[in-house]
């Protein structure tokens, strides 16, 4: 366990850094009305800091200070009171040193609550040696872990080297002198007397007292650990089991000044006189030590139950003085070196804001080099992007700067490991099953209900919430406040109304659709995460050289077993033999008597306990005060009778034994090399040095916020295509526009500081490192050379590869950077007027509140919501403005849905775990009315940015800055709670017989009148969602159209001008697109709509140029044929896009009373974001175009199908990069505009929406129908390359992509057939059985299959494919239409005589030197070219059709 030690004097106040006055939590603020506070830790006060006697901590302020006293302004000191006035207001009791120990990691981490509770039990004794600081979130009171207890006593021994008495008759200072901390003892104000209560106990929360008493509550106690030891008060109470979040402050365990007595205490180096006295008055007089030399030992045990383990730690030579500063205070170095050696980086994670950092350290080490180095060795691998941190990798940190929530469970199908093995791969579904459709719809139904159960939990939460601003702003009314305004009570009493009503609906539609209720009866059939929501994380602040509030092995992810008592070097014979070799060591050769051997060989306290074996030491160690000392340090442990009589007797063996290594360890001895050593043994870990500690804890921040209209912003793509970000339109200079103090607001809060910074360069480093192979990494020699430059050190075990000595040496170089990080996290919840902090909850009022008649929940209404939040925690982490407000009383209101503004920094303080503080804005010798501004290092992503109308080198701010810097960091559009962009392929159920069967299972719900209620709905991972095909025939010049399942539907052949007609030369079965029966073959209206628009000659050419475009420009996604590809185009699939941005609750509302008196804003609800989808410029995508719903539906809003119909997309418009969008068309004279247009021109729209689960009581399919369907959803039309993702990005949320599953594509590209057109060919005889009179119909035989002559378009199989040649024949029309239709011959439906069969054959290629053909007679051939997969399936048939 790590001690350290803090010097309380008056010499320490200097003018570089601040000691600021204890900020103790203040628990007054849980009582209601005036009292009332968000936050009962207050903020550390830095103004009242400097000089000394304006600090209460150290002065009596009561007090008149000297005015004539100068005022040291400069570092140094004589050691004497010169130019420190003032005396008289001297805290002489706060003087001394303030010792800290911090809890090791065990003692921090949580289990789950349902973990055997048995198990936690040590019946050994364990010495834990491990040091961990635990970043607690924000929700403190609501942990859903079970958190291990700590240890309640501490035994603090105290060894003074020597020391210097301030009063002149002094009786010497004991050697050893021993305290007691009882850390679990509970004190009441109104029962006990604390003489100081700041620095003699903790604030604390005794659930048995009520509310009003809770500020006379506070816990731990010191006391002499000697033989009259005794507890003054039986009947005292205790907490116990004690644990960290039982105080409910995150700051508890480590900030002194809210845990003296409990993991700290105050040494103010006072004796007693001890044996005989000089004089009478003596032996009561307490004794100050003007210096002195100290070392301390602390050993932590469990009072109580069965956990025998021993938490130990050491600190040595600690010096104390009283009238002068220690010789070196860290604080001042950091103050002198933060914000300019040290930038202050801003980023918009973590990760980002460490590589803005290192790009802005001084040049000493490249590091932004280095990332290139490590960027071009993974690109080298072939591996990825090649993107190190490439915040644009489509899969891998798309989500940087988001912060993933909860987004519930789905129902899929996992297959074990057997099942797997003996089922084929189907591609990126999820598993391998292939369900049937009982199982489809048995799955959606579970899905249904999930989802539903799911809604209702957020829902109940977010009510919760709702009813807790109502209960905190009742009660934190003030007299005269706003509350009394009609307006305020009117809203007020509406929401507690509507809440509660809801709320209680909730809760029965809970009870019927919870988790557990409905099991799965299919096997394989499990739950699965759903889609999560996300939240925009505030920005990340790293700051670097602020060293740790712990040692850096708290970060180590294996725990560290605690030492067994049994093993320690000091106990048994093994310590006899170290013991032995170490006072040989102390020993004059030539003392080699009989005496000393015995001495040596019987331990530490024969020895230093013989008079003779102190003379043997030799004479340049005689003068030391240690060893001079350790005779009575003996004498004082071994008639120590509290720890003998008092304490466990493990706990005695343990002390005296880790005593004896205590000694060993302070008289300098290498106590690392000890067989099982202790945890700290370094003399850097454990030894004082003359030094002030600086332990960073956390930063107190504030900052002005500027929101920004949302005119001034416009949403702009990233360069290579994947993502977006909001960004400062560039026609728009902000500091030119007046009235902006109306749009700001001052927002403070409080973050802890994570030493965690470089884990994520870290963790990147070690996995991408890790992917790739040895040679492929070395390869890259610079990589190497700066790792070695870097300044790092590797690994000294030479078993370790090369490729691992890379990787420690830089994961070194990070390290010793010592950077922390903290983050804005409060800044989202100011937004929206909440705030965090330490605050009361809901609680049973106490009977002295109900019969003074005080109590703020008088109506019915009021006291159930005391019953209701009384039931669960959930939803009370934040409190509500109320009559607070933080803005200019003319301002804008202080609630903002979206965040889209700037802001900077006006106060930027770093606390360390004594109350020091340094900021890069203010000194003390900078008087608080000059703050200097704060000039961070802003990464790229929220830099403001050039000011075109001022000047590049001017950021484009709130207010201009200096050229080449600003103050201000920019804040792109966030939406301010949970959301989610849901993106998917989407099914009709009306148009369900024109898609691929495995998406036919789903036909609509069935409604209560009977009707079929039909819907959009997302394809899930296990259909086909495409319900078209589109294929450029390059050599009949046409566009061949399919359907879902690759049956040929027709080609449309590009006429010679936009005015000639447009002539189809295969058709679907009936022929005539026109003609009614094609509405009954065609089960598509989509399709059946394209096919309409294909023979528009300007759509069809824009079509052709669309398609020819994308084919060359979109990467292929898959192994082509280059023969193949010459003849067609890409094969492009058509199918729908829905987009649907959900909330995970509904739209938040104001809390602030203020704002109900100002204009109302716009509602979240209100916004519309806008998506884009796709982009020319990444080749990796695969949209081609897209067109939106018509504005018109073909239905009534009363009818069951109007959700389908209004949202049915409609071709008229295709939206797209490719081809030439946006051509002016003349048509006889008249311009008329082009079909095909750029996305620019009418971007997509969505709003965020979210569907009330209670509005659809005990009805899943209509909450589930109404997500997809929400007015606010959009259904796109869309044409993609079936290979290709489509990338979309709304600059709010992380960017996604969508992208067929391959099983799908494969399976339906095998059933395509490719018609060409051929001939006329000239062959050297007839086709053989071609004869009209023929039955055609008669199988062929397999040992002699029909061939054709004709020359071969590709040569072998092209595209693992078969060429078929199809010969038209007119079929006599007596022979029946039912015999003619086989697998090898496929006829027109009517029956005419002129209607002509197609007679295939194998393609049997001439070659080259058959032709010229011989003398005649010659066949001439026209007919068609057909290619097929080989491993197709044969029943598909094409039919000729009718030309027009």
């Amino acid at each position: 366990m790590k001690l350290d030690a803090f010097i309380l004097n008056k010499h320490i106040f200097t003018p570089n850094y601040f000691v600021a006055p204890l900020a103790i939590p203040d628990h007054s603020t849980f009582l209601p009305g005036v009292w009332s506070a968000p936050d009962a830790v207050p903020q550390v006060d830095v103004d009242a800091a400097y000089p000394w006697w304006k600090n209460p901590r150290i002065a009596d302020i009561t007090q008149v200070a000297d005015p004539t006293a100068p005022i040291p302004l400069t570092e140094g000191g004589s050691g004497v009171d010169e130019g420190y006035g003032a005396d008289p207001c001297l805290k002489e009791g706060r003087l001394g040193v303030y010792l800290h120990w911090c809890l090791p990691k065990r003692f921090r981490a949580g289990k789950d609550k349902t973990q055997d509770r048995s198990q936690s039990a040590e019946p050994d004794v364990k010495v834990s040696l491990i040091v961990f600081c635990l970043a607690f979130g924000a929700n403190i009171l609501t942990s859903s872990q079970d958190h291990a207890s700590v240890p309640d006593r501490w035994i603090v021994m105290r060894f003074i080297h020597e020391a210097k008495p301030l009063e002149e008759d002094a009786p010497k200072a004991p050697a050893l002198s021993a305290f007691i901390v009882e850390s679990n003892r509970i004190r009441h104000l109104s029962k006990t007397q604390i003489a100081d209560v700041e620095i003699e106990a903790a604030p604390f929360i005794d659930h048995s007292m009520p509310v009003e008493k809770q500020d006379e509550v506070f816990i731990g106690i010191k006391r002499v650990f000697d033989d009259d030891w005794r507890d003054p008060e039986p009947d005292a109470q205790y907490h116990t089991p004690l644990k960290v979040l039982d105080s409910t402050n995150p700051l508890f365990a480590d900030f002194t000044h809210h845990n003296a007595n409990v993991f700290s205490m105050h040494d103010d180096l006072t004796w007693m006189c001890e044996g005989e006295c000089a004089r009478e008055d003596q032996c009561t007089a307490v004794w100050h030590a003007e210096s002195a030399k100290v070392s301390y030992a602390v050993f932590g045990y469990f009072s109580t139950g069965r956990q025998r383990t021993i938490v130990h730690g050491s600190l040595f030579d600690v010096m104390w003085t009283r009238n002068k500063k220690p010789a070196k205070i860290t604080a001042e170095a950091v103050s002198r070196d933060i914000g300019k050696e040290q930038p202050i980086a801003v980023g918009r994670d973590t990760l980002e804001a460490l590589e803005q950092y290192l790009g802005c350290l001084p040049v000493k080490f490249d590091w932004p080099a280095l990332l290139g180095q490590m960027r071009a060795a993974i690109s080298h691998t072939g591996q990825g992007n090649g993107g190190f941190i490439d915040m644009s990798a489509p899969d891998s940190d798309t989500r940087a700067g988001f912060r993933p929530v909860d987004g519930g469970l789905c129902w899929r199908f996992h297959d074990n490991d057997e099942a797997k093995a003996s089922k084929p791969d189907i591609g990126t579904t999820q598993g391998s099953h292939v369900p049937s459709e009982t199982e489809m719809q048995t799955m959606y139904t579970l899905d249904r209900r999930q989802a539903y159960s799911d809604a209702l939990d957020r829902q109940e939460r977010y009510l919760r919430h709702v009813l807790f601003c109502e209960w905190w702003k009742r009660r934190s009314r003030i007299p005269g406040g706003l509350w009394n305004l009609p307006a305020c009570q009117e809203d007020s009493d509406t929401r507690l109304r509507t809440a509660l009503a809801k709320l209680e609906k909730v809760k029965e539609l809970r009870k019927l659709y919870s988790n557990g209720n409905r099991l799965s009866s299919i096997p394989g059939l499990q739950q699965t995460p759903r889609k999560p929501f996300y939240s925009r994380t505030m920005p990340a602040i790293v700051v670097g050289a602020l060293g740790s509030a712990w040692p850096s092995e708290f970060a180590d992810e294996k725990d560290v077993p605690g030492r067994d008592l049994r093993a320690l070097p000091f106990r048994g014979t093994d310590g006899s033999g170290v013991v032995q070799e170490w006072l040989k060591s102390l020993v004059k050769p030539e003392m080699g008597t009989r005496e000393a051997e015995i001495c040596t060989i019987h331990g530490m306290r024969l020895f230093f306990g013989s008079a003779a074996s102190r003379a043997s030491i030799r004479p340049e160690l005689q003068n030391s005060p240690a060893l001079q000392r350790l005779p009575e340090l003996f004498d004082k442990l071994d008639n120590m009778g509290a720890l003998h009589w008092t304490a466990p007797g493990w706990v005695r063996n343990a002390v005296n034994t880790l005593m004896q290594e205590w000694v060993y360890a302070m008289n300098g001895q290498p106590v690392g090399k000890l067989p099982s050593p202790p945890r700290y043994s370094s003399p850097e870990e454990i030894n004082w040095q003359g030094t002030q500690p600086w332990r960073a804890l956390f930063v107190e921040w504030e900052v002005e916020y500027w929101h920004l209209p949302k005119r001034f912003w416009s949403l702009e793509r990233s360069a290579d295509g994947r993502n977006a970000e909001y960004r400062i339109a560039g026609d728009v200079n902000i500091s030119s526009f007046e009235g902006l103090h109306l749009h700001k607001r001052t927002i403070s809060g409080r973050s802890l500081l994570r030493q965690d910074a470089t884990l994520p360069i870290v963790t990147l480093l070690s996995q991408l490192l890790h992917k790739v192979t040895k040679e492929q990494v070395l390869a890259q020699a610079s990589l190497k050379k700066a790792a070695e430059k870097s300044g790092g050190t590797g690994s000294n075990d030479d078993d370790k590869s090369e490729l691992g000595a890379i990787e420690a040496q830089l994961r070194s170089a990070l390290q010793a950077l010592q950077l922390s990080v903290c983050g804005l996290e409060d800044l989202c919840d100011h937004m929206l007027t909440l705030q965090r902090g330490l605050h009361i909850l809901p609680h049973e009022a106490h009977e002295s509140i109900l019969t003074a008649g005080t109590s703020p929940f008088t109506t019915p209404e009021e006291q159930r919501l005391q019953t209701v939040l009384l039931e669960s925690n959930d939803g009370l982490d934040t409190t509500p403005y109320g009559e607070a407000t933080f803005a200019e009383p003319e301002a804008e209101r202080d609630f903002r849905p979206v965040t889209h503004g700037q802001a900077r920094f006006t106060r930027f303080n770093v606390v360390d775990k004594f109350g020091q503080v340094v900021s890069p804005m203010l000194t003390p010798s900078v008087s608080r009315n000059k703050h200097t501004s704060l000039f961070p290092c802003v990464a790229p992503s929220i830099a403001c940015q050039p000011n075109d109308a001022e000047g590049a080198s001017y950021a484009n701010s709130v207010s201009l800055d200096e050229a080449g810097a600003s103050q201000y960091f920019q804040l792109s559009h966030r939406i301010n709670q949970d959301a989610r962009l849901n993106t998917y392929f989407a099914i009709n159920s009306a148009d369900w017989r024109g898609y691929h069967k495995t998406a036919q299972w789903y036909q609509g719900d069935r409604t209560d009148t009977g009707a079929m209620a039909h819907d959009w709905r997302p394809a899930t991972e296990y259909e086909d969602p495409v319900w078209g095909w589109l294929v450029i025939n390059f050599r009949s010049r046409g566009i061949q159209l399919y359907d879902a399942v690759g049956e040929s539907m027709g080609q449309a052949l590009l006429p010679n001008s936009i005015y000639s007609k447009v002539y189809w030369e295969v058709y679907y079965e009936d022929g005539d697109s026109t003609s009614k029966s094609d509405e009954a073959s065609c089960h598509n209206p989509q399709l059946l709509a394209m096919m309409r628009k294909m023979e528009d000659p300007k759509f069809l050419f824009g079509l052709w140029a669309m398609l020819a475009d994308a084919s060359q420009n979109i990467s292929a996604g898959a192994p082509g044929n280059d023969q193949l590809s010459t003849l067609v185009g890409r094969p492009m699939a058509l199918v729908n896009i829905g987009l649907a941005l959900e909330l995970a609750t509904p739209a938040m509302r104001t809390q602030s009373y203020a704002d109900m008196r100002k204009n109302p804003e716009i509602h979240l609800d209100e916004y519309k974001f806008e998506v884009l989808l796709g982009h020319k410029s990444n080749l990796c995508d695969g949209l081609v175009g897209y067109w939106p719903s018509s504005s018109t539906a073909s239905t009534s809003p009363g009818d069951v199908n109007h959700p389908v119909d209004v949202k049915r997309p409609d071709a008229s418009t295709i939206y797209t990069e490719f081809g030439y969008p946006g051509r002016k068309m003349v048509d006889h004279g008249n311009i008329k505009p082009d079909p095909f247009t750029s996305p620019s021109h009418s971007p997509v729209y969505i709003s965020p929406f979210h569907v009330d689960p209670s509005e659809h009581p005990n009805d899943p399919p209509a909450y589930t129908r109404q997500i997809c369907n929400h007015p606010s959803a959009v259904i796109l039309g869309a044409i993609i390359d079936p290979f290709q993702p489509v990338h979309i990005a709304t600059g709010i949320l992380p960017p996604t992509t969508l992208k067929l599953n391959s099983w799908a594509v494969t399976r339906t590209l095998e059933r395509l057939r490719l018609v060409f057109r051929g001939g006329p060919l000239l062959a050297a005889g007839d086709l053989v059985g071609l004869d009209p009179d023929q039955d055609t119909s008669v199988p062929q035989d397999p040992s002699k299959p029909r061939e054709a002559h004709v020359p071969s378009i590709a040569e072998g199989g092209a595209g693992g494919g078969d060429w078929t040649w199809l010969q038209p024949l007119i079929q006599s029309s007596s022979q029946p239409q039912s015999e003619q239709t086989t697998t090898d011959v496929v006829t027109a439906g009517s029956g005419e005589p002129t209607t002509p069969v197609f007679v295939p054959y194998n393609v049997k290629g001439e070659p080259a030197a058959e032709y010229p053909l011989p003398l005649g007679p010659h066949t001439v051939l026209e007919g068609f070219y057909k290619f097929g997969l080989r491993d197709m399936d044969l029943d598909g048939r094409l039919v000729p059709g009718k030309t027009t």
